[in-house]
């Protein structure tokens, strides 16, 4: 018998929305569908063009096509859903039909509420207002309601901190946010802005966030991000930035003045000894300028109103990470962040003549039983045969696209192998799983099948298997050399 493992993880379902860079409306809309979605301020916003405009790189380095560029953002995110904000958009892209979506997908509608997908976070408030705000604190609490004074600066407002759709059928997700938390009223302005920056508040669009574990893979250093507030493109930017680098502080241009002296006192104090390391490596915030902004403006506004006085604390950035590109091999690779709401570990003998698994799939306590909704959330399952023996396939080729397998006969539909292991959409609490696993010898016969490729083991390829099940898989070889060589 093998022993196998499978560590399974909960979290949220990840959509990427596919949108027109210069298309302010439907940019405001993504940030209102994504503040009412668990998790939702980790879910990408890619950028859709047919051609590569001129701002996208402001020295006019880049070689690349529009489809490349698309396609470089999907690997980064490896979405589990395409949301098209135009249909077709998603056309070419090589992706499951039945998991592209319109943006009216996105949700439960009170009336069509089996046609959405995704958990609201309706039940999230439900829940802390149980545990914790239905009580009086004597100190209040640090929730806020944001809107913008400006109305032109909306889309930034709910980029930051969240806003609501304003369909009927979806406002009792404000008003429940409302009942919930009586949250403390914003007018956001600079000043409002910089008081917000210096507290620990709490917006909407973090709460969506609730019992998720953030695993941030990046080692960059703090970063201040100088954007133009009224810039779809440059809300893009920053809000994917947000999923990839941990600490990236956001300052509006049209504000940059008033708010220079907060700036300047944030690129002094984060100005520290690296903690824990002996070579004199100091932390130093980065102050990067969006693609929006001319190239021509960017170091007299720097010069003005983000340069100190202090050795060494100045860093000056000018272009966007490419972060639909790959990293280097040479460097440490950049990589999106990782989610968790939950993990268990199920270990388990293999029989070799029927290799099945039986997974509990893992919920959000806070969750109705049922729901209403197709998709609500994913599990993520790694596999790992730890007897030596190498009977059981438990890694399969990359494709979170369109995968013609594994299907491990899994009662979920699709299973989707992706770098973080095996991902499924879950749509009821307490249902029981059990796959049908592979040796290798079928696993990889049935992914070239396929692929339509016509292959069987050959004579001395079965000779090689029997002789590895002999010995227990390659680890019995190497015991078994050692023995007769001690």
């Amino acid at each position: 018998m093998s022993s196998l493992s499978a560590v399974v993880t909960l979290r949220p379902i990840r959509f990427a929305f596919l949108v027109r860079p210069d298309n302010t409306k439907l940019v405001h809309e993504i940030f209102k569908i994504n503040t009412c979605l668990w998790g939702g301020r980790f879910n990408p916003i890619i950028p859709f063009f047919r051609q590569i405009p001129k701002w996208w790189d402001r020295h006019g380095g880049s070689f690349e096509t529009a489809l490349q560029v698309i396609n470089g953002y999907l690997d980064a995110f490896e979405p589990d859903f395409l949301v098209e904000t135009e249909a077709g958009m998603a056309n070419g892209l090589g992706f499951d039909e039945d998991r592209v979506l319109q943006l009216e997908n996105i949700l439960g509608r009170k009336k069509k509420f089996s046609e959405g997908n995704g958990l609201d976070v309706f039940d999230i408030y439900r829940d802390l207002y149980n545990k914790k705000f239905q009580f009086v604190s004597r100190d209040g609490h640090d929730v806020v309601d944001v809107t913008p004074k400006q109305k032109s600066l909306g889309a930034f407002g709910a980029c930051l901190f969240g806003g609501f759709p304003e369909e009927d059928e979806l406002k009792y997700l404000h008003q429940g946010f409302v009942d919930a938390f009586a949250p403390r009223e914003v007018e956001l302005t600079a000043r409002t802005l910089t008081e917000l920056h210096r507290s620990q508040y709490t917006s909407a669009l973090r709460i969506g966030s609730s019992t998720i574990n953030v695993n941030y893979h990046d080692h960059n250093d703090p970063a201040i991000f100088v954007m133009d507030a009224k810039d779809p493109r440059d809300l893009i930017d920053y809000w994917n930035l947000r999923i990839f680098q941990r600490h990236v502080l956001p300052i509006p241009i049209q504000w940059l003045e008033e708010m220079s002296p907060f700036c300047k006192e944030v690129i002094e104090s984060n100005h520290r000894p690296l903690p824990g390391n002996p070579n004199g490596v100091m932390i130093r915030e980065t102050v990067m300028f969006a693609r929006s902004i001319a190239t021509a403006d960017i170091e007299p506004l720097y010069d003005a109103h983000l340069k100190v006085n202090k050795a060494g604390a100045n860093v000056l950035q000018v272009w966007y990470p490419s972060i639909w590109q790959p990293s280097p091999s040479f460097t440490v690779r950049r990589t999106r962040c990782t989610l968790s709401a939950g993990e268990r570990r199920f270990d388990t003998k293999i029989d070799s003549d029927k290799p099945e698994i039986r997974l509990d799939t893992l919920y959000p306590e806070f969750a109705d039983q049922y729901g209403g909704i197709e998709n609500r959330w994913a599990n993520v399952v790694k596999l790992d045969d730890w007897s030596g023996k190498a009977q059981i396939a438990t890694v399969f080729p990359t494709d979170y696209k369109s995968p013609k397998g594994p299907k491990f006969h899994a009662p979920f539909g699709k299973i989707i192998p992706t770098t973080e292991g095996f991902a499924y959409f879950v749509r009821f609490k307490n249902v029981p799983n059990t796959w049908t696993l592979d040796d290798g010898t079928s696993a990889i016969g049935k992914w070239l099948k396929e692929n339509n490729i016509d292959a069987e083991l050959s004579d001395a390829g079965r000779s090689t298997q029997q002789i590895i099940q002999a010995l227990d898989g390659f680890g019995g070889g190497r015991q078994s050399f050692a023995s007769r060589h001690c």
